[in-house]
């Protein structure tokens, strides 16, 4: 990968994610905004910010969010991460359940949740947390936040001293999310500055409740509570190795002894029970392993030496990455070796599946590896790894067509995904379908924080359908609805 990404996306990832922070923890005010037509959402307290109001301002951040940071294109990641949000959500005193996940392309230890239902992890996360628990009791702690309104319950307390704050950080926000430039970046970066010692933050009282409603979570969820204190410990263990540069989710998290014991005595006093790791969890460790790993000779050598010194599903799971890598470095029959027992030990394990599929195509036997995916696919008919899988496969197989279709379904079924709208695009490409790559273009760009190249791809569109009253009738509406949305925020 990649160190200057890396620098890049922790740069801009900082700013970005802490800002939602701020975002929600001061006033908005006309007054201050110069030329920016900003929205007054009410004057105080928890009460100022409707839930449709927040998810559209949550929207908005994550457009401008992935039109600026690298983010993860892996569905066996996604697909386990909102399970497990979903899960943890269902159990906890969050009414709005509306969520969209984003996976960041950054190996800090870091998760953050924007008010509006926008919940966002680094994979480097898989890494630091060494079970599904202790990555279940950041993702609990961070949904207690937005369930409590602990964002908008500082507003009062900060109203004052944050409105030039507000005010730059919110004009930084409208631009990087209506121009995708770097521009908006260095307005977000300069509002908060002179700001983030003292506003970024939550209050003691907000970490304690949101811990003590977190782990109640974690248990209503069937996860072990106890592995609560065991995360804040690995974070512990983290900075001190670290020096003075603290995990990333301490700049917003203080993290003390105190807080390290009530974690452990709160926990303590739960039956004992619960889950602590999972296969699933396991797996996506290995993903991220592998995506860290400068090649797969030294994802090989990784494997090799962690099969030694762990057991249970940890052991599984690295016998899995080393199918994957030995795959990536052309040793067939070596992968072939790691991964039958895995196989055979859980036939219906989607990932053993594809890492089967994706063996099978790489060593010359694609027809074998389409056939084993349509069988899947009979089975699971709208799971995202497997339906990716697939299309990736019939376009690798110059099958333009079917994938094309197998790319529609998925824009269907996960209209929030750009990577979706963008593979879509280019199969249209293939296919000589002009009109309808502009108008995937214009999904991709919508999504990613670019509204006014939206709204150019589909003015392309237009020009493309003239006379088809039908075509032209959607194709303005869909640049109405972007207005009507820019409009409803007021975005320029």
């Amino acid at each position: 990968m990649r160190l200057k990404t890396i620098h890049t996306i922790k740069r801009l990832s900082v700013a970005l994610a802490l800002s939602c922070a701020i975002l929600f923890s001061g006033s908005f005010s006309l007054a201050q905004t110069s030329d920016l037509n900003l929205p007054t959402l009410g004057n105080s307290g928890a009460n100022m910010f409707s839930d449709d109001q927040k998810y559209d301002l949550g929207r908005a951040w994550l457009m401008a969010f992935r039109g600026q940071a690298p983010t993860v294109d892996d569905p066996i990641i996604y697909d386990y991460l909102e399970h497990l949000i979903y899960r943890l959500a269902q159990h906890s005193q969050l009414q709005d359940r509306r969520i969209d996940i984003v996976v960041v392309a950054n190996p800090t230890l870091n998760a953050f949740a924007v008010p509006g239902g926008v919940v966002g992890v680094h994979n480097g996360i898989f890494i630091n947390a060494k079970n599904e628990a202790q990555l279940g009791s950041i993702l609990a702690h961070e949904l207690a936040h937005l369930s409590q309104q602990h964002f908008e319950r500082g507003v009062e307390a900060r109203q004052r001293s944050t409105i030039p704050t507000m005010a730059g950080l919110l004009a930084g926000i409208v631009l990087a999310a209506t121009t995708g430039s770097d521009a908006g970046i260095a307005a977000i970066a300069a509002s908060q500055a002179g700001a983030i010692q003292s506003q970024l933050r939550f209050s003691r009282q907000n970490e304690q409740e949101a811990d003590r409603i977190g782990m109640q979570t974690m248990v209503d969820a069937g996860l072990d509570p106890r592995q609560s204190a065991a995360m804040f410990e690995e974070m512990q263990r983290a900075s001190r190795y670290y020096g003075n540069r603290a995990p990333e989710f301490l700049l917003t998290h203080p993290l003390t002894e105190t807080r390290i014991s009530d974690a452990k005595t709160r926990g303590d006093r739960y039956p004992a029970g619960g889950s602590v790791n999972s296969i699933d969890y396991a797996i996506v460790q290995a993903r991220v392993r592998i995506y860290y790993e400068e090649n797969p000779q030294s994802a090989i050598k990784f494997f090799r030496a962690k099969i030694n010194t762990t057991q249970g599903v940890e052991l599984e799971s690295n016998h899995y990455g080393l199918a994957i890598a030995l795959t990536d470095a052309g040793r067939y029959e070596e992968a072939r070796k790691e991964l039958t027992p895995l196989l055979e030990k859980r036939r219906n394990n989607i990932p053993y599946q594809l890492a089967d599929t994706k063996l099978l195509a790489a060593s010359g036997q694609a027809k074998q590896a389409q056939l084993r995916l349509q069988q899947l696919l009979k089975i699971n008919p709208t799971n995202y790894p497997l339906m990716q899988s697939y299309a990736k496969l019939l376009l690798a197989t110059n099958q333009i067509q079917a994938s094309r279709d197998v790319w529609l379904r998925l824009s269907e079924l996960y209209p929030n995904q750009p990577s979706i709208w963008y593979q879509l695009a280019e199969v249209q490409g293939l296919s000589g379908n002009i009109k309808a790559v502009h108008t995937a273009r214009a999904e991709y760009f919508l999504l990613a924080g670019n509204p006014d190249a939206a709204t150019r791809h589909l003015n392309y569109a237009l020009k493309l359908v003239e006379g088809d009253y039908l075509q032209t009738e959607i194709i303005q509406q869909k640049i109405r609805d972007i207005q009507a949305w820019k409009q409803r925020l007021n975005l320029k």
